[in-house]
Order: C-alpha cells, then sequence, then structure tokens
C-alpha cells in the first residue's frame, strides 16, 4: 500500500507537528488534532507564537514556590516512564524532575537559582539553565533517568560532566536508526553486549556501560510471578506484538513502506493461524487508557480487510501484553522491543522485517529472523520453530540471546555503588 503523500498536523496542545498518512486524516481530525492548510502560517507560529503560547500556559498551570527544592540523593530526570525507577528506588530519597515544558507544574524560584540562570544565560537554554540550577541545588549523588535517548538528559550530563554527580541511563527501549544522534552519557545501563557494541560503533560518548538487560522487564516478571501464580504457557500457539505506525514523524520514517511491512506480518500471521487452526493472540501496543487505543484496529484493518481478529488491550497496570507473551509458545514481530523482551520469559523468537537493512540488525540468529518477504518461507518458518523441543532450542541459542538482553542482573546493588 503505497502512499507517499503525507498530511500536517498541530498536535492538542500546538507545541509540535506531525506528518501523517492521508489514509489517518479523519481519525486525526476526530481526535482533536489541527490540520495544517497553511505553510506559511505554520512557519510564524512555530518560530513567533509557539514560545509565548507555552511560556503563558506554563504561568497559568504552575505552582511558584519561592524557595529551593529539598536536598535529595537522587533526582529523577523527566517524569515520563518514572515507575520502574522509582520501585528501585523505593527505599531511597529521591526528587522527581520533569524535563518537559509542558509538564512542569511547580516552578522554584530562589536567589541562588536566579543567580546560576544569569550565570549561564547565553550557555544554554533558559530550560536547560533552570534544569541547571534545580539540580544544583538538591545536590544529588545520583541523577538517573529511563528515558536514555533524552538529549535534555544528554546535555545535563555534559554540564555536570566535572562534578561529583553521577549520571545514569537506564535503557528503555531498542535503539536504532538516528537516535544516537546528540547524546552524551556518563554511565549507562544497556540491555546486552549487541548494544554496547552497537553504541560504540555509532560512536556515542559512553564513559562507563553497564550490560544489564532491562530493567523494566525484570520487574514485570517479578510483579506478574507473584500475582500469577498459574498460567498456561502454551495457551496460544502464536503471540503476534501490535506495532502500529502512528507517524510518520516516527523512528524509521526513512524506510520506505515501512509502516507496510507491519501490515505484512500481521496479513500472513493471520493466514497461517486460520489455515492450520494455531491459537493466535494479537497483542495490543496501546493500553486502554491511551489516546490511541483504538488506533490500532484501525491501522491492522487497512491491512486484514475481510478478516475477523481482535487486538488483546488491557489497562497499563495489568501488563497486558507481558501476561500474553508468558502464554504463547512463539513471539513474532517486526522489530518491536518487546521481542527482545520475550527473552526474559525463555521464548521462542521470530523477527520478520522481511528486508535486509542495518538499522534492523537486532543481532537475532538466523534461526530467529526472517528477511525475505515470501509467505512460504514465513509459513516454513513458523511451522519449523513451533515443532522445536522448547528447552532444546533454548540451550543452543543461549549465548545468542544473552549477547542481546542479559537477564541475571542486579540493579540495585550496582547502582547503589555511585553513592559513595
Amino acid at each position: 500500500m503505497k502512499s507517499q503523500k503525507i498530511i500536517q498536523f498541530f498536535d492538542k496542545d500546538f507545541t509540535s507537528v506531525i506528518e501523517v498518512d492521508p489514509y489517518y486524516e479523519k481519525y486525526y481530525l476526530k481526535k482533536g488534532f489541527k490540520k495544517i492548510k497553511n505553510r506559511l502560517f505554520k512557519f510564524a507560529y512555530l518560530k513567533f507564537l509557539r514560545f509565548p503560547k507555552l511560556f503563558f500556559r506554563l504561568l497559568k498551570s504552575t505552582k511558584i514556590l519561592f524557595r529551593n527544592p529539598d536536598q535529595s540523593d537522587y533526582v529523577i530526570y523527566d517524569d515520563i516512564n518514572t515507575q520502574f525507577i522509582e520501585l528501585l528506588l523505593k527505599n531511597k530519597k529521591f526528587f522527581i524532575l520533569p524535563s518537559r515544558v509542558e509538564r512542569i507544574k511547580q516552578i522554584y524560584i530562589s536567589f541562588e537559582i536566579i543567580k546560576s540562570i544569569i550565570k549561564n544565560v547565553f550557555k544554554f537554554s533558559l530550560k536547560q539553565n533552570y534544569l541547571t540550577a534545580i539540580i544544583s541545588q538538591i545536590s544529588p549523588k545520583i541523577v538517573i533517568t529511563h528515558i536514555d535517548n533524552s538529549h535534555d538528559f544528554s546535555i545535563s550530563t555534559k554540564i555536570f560532566e566535572k562534578t561529583k554527580i553521577k549520571f545514569v541511563a537506564i535503557q528503555n527501549s531498542g535503539r536504532e536508526g538516528s537516535e544516537f544522534n546528540n547524546l552524551f552519557l556518563d554511565i549507562f545501563f544497556v540491555f546486552g553486549e549487541h548494544y554496547k557494541n552497537l553504541y560504540q560503533k555509532k560512536k556515542v560518548p559512553v564513559k562507563k556501560f553497564h550490560v544489564s538487560g532491562s530493567l523494566k522487564t525484570s520487574l514485570i516478571k517479578k510483579i506478574l510471578e507473584t500475582k500469577t501464580k498459574k498460567l498456561n504457557e502454551n495457551k496460544f500457539d502464536i503471540c503476534l506484538i501490535s506495532e502500529p505506525y502512528l507517524t510518520k514523524s516516527e523512528d524509521f520514517s526513512y524506510i520506505e513502506n515501512y509502516a507496510d511491512l507491519k501490515g505484512k506480518v500481521a496479513k500472513y500471521t493471520v493466514k497461517l493461524c486460520k489455515k492450520k487452526k494455531l491459537n493466535l493472540v494479537f497483542a495490543g501496543k496501546f493500553p486502554l487508557e491511551s489516546d490511541f487505543f483504538d488506533f490500532e484496529k484501525l491501522f491492522y484493518g487497512r491491512y486484514l480487510s475481510g478478516e475477523k481478529f481482535n487486538i488483546s488491550q488491557g489497562y497499563k497496570k495489568d501488563f497486558n501484553t507481558y501476561l500474553n507473551i508468558m502464554q504463547s509458545k512463539l513471539i513474532i514481530g517486526v522489530n518491536s522491543t518487546m521481542l527482545q523482551e520475550s527473552i526474559f520469559f525463555n521464548k521462542k523468537i521470530l523477527s520478520c522485517p522481511f528486508i535486509d537493512h542495518p538499522d534492523f540488525n537486532l543481532s537475532f540468529p538466523d534461526e530467529c529472523i526472517i528477511k525475505e518477504d515470501n509467505y512460504e518461507v514465513f509459513e516454513q518458518k513458523v511451522l519449523k520453530i513451533l515443532s522445536l523441543d522448547k528447552d532444546k532450542y533454548l540451550k543452543e541459542l543461549s549465548n545468542r540471546f544473552d549477547y542481546i538482553m542479559k537477564t541475571n542482573f542486579d540493579f540495585y546493588s550496582e547502582i547503589e555503588k555511585y553513592e559513595s
């Protein structure tokens, strides 16, 4: 389904521009996005009007505190995806520092903060100078984030490079493509040797690597194993990971017909399951409370026309996709991080990018990947993997899986070492 045209929208808050396939125009209009019809207006708004609007909105929605923030041993940088960092630091004193202007709810003002901002006024942006002043006043031992690809975090890391404060980034998701630009990291906990070597190949400045696996997945596994004592690990033959392509502003926009690759894998999987009477669960990406929970059905309906299919979705707190993975024999996807995370659950894996591109190289062994776009090849590969003895399969591939995703790492003790 080749479609080279795009439509541009302002997001609901008029803070950024997204590019969308025309097929989804009505969906975005219904969601309250504003279609950009005039390029001159877009230029004028982004150049002259966006900042004042953001500034006045910030003043209106934030609480001013005329004091310094309390000191703390830890600062959690960026208030997005803090859940698992908070669990890791549940016995520690920490301060959550929002780094996105639209998410700042409190502004601290003091003589020390104003002095710090004025001192650096010509060095960095106003936001960065404010974040720097706040971190300085909190005087933490460690600044930690789960948004490892944050450019703001990299800038802050560079600013405090010669201080005693340690800046720790924990990998949250698979990283490929252009996500390595303008990064500067102090201490970096990565999934496996694959990513350590990839960051070194991309020449990203990283002072210290820890090959650690996924903090998020390790904690979710513990939570689910505690909550669900009895699970049928063979309930589903196949778990297909939903990977809807929401906008053309996302990663891999430079891959021609990238969205179609996702649709084709779904089409092949549904066809095979119907033909061989295999039990399929289609694991949704967006939780039910997401604004885009209904996008997946629209996205895949485009490729599965005439087919009956259901996408399994739950609330964020239920970790629905992970439950589906735990109850499936084989996990199929294109390049979702969930494929790598499935290693934690001792699952058979099949990555189906259907193209040979370096940014799709996740170091999966040949037994676990299909680069050729051919249904017969796909069917043969899936049936072969399903027929393999699970224990033998995992034993033969354990070293290569460990290279991608380490599964036995103690995050708490390693991070605690940096307190001194």
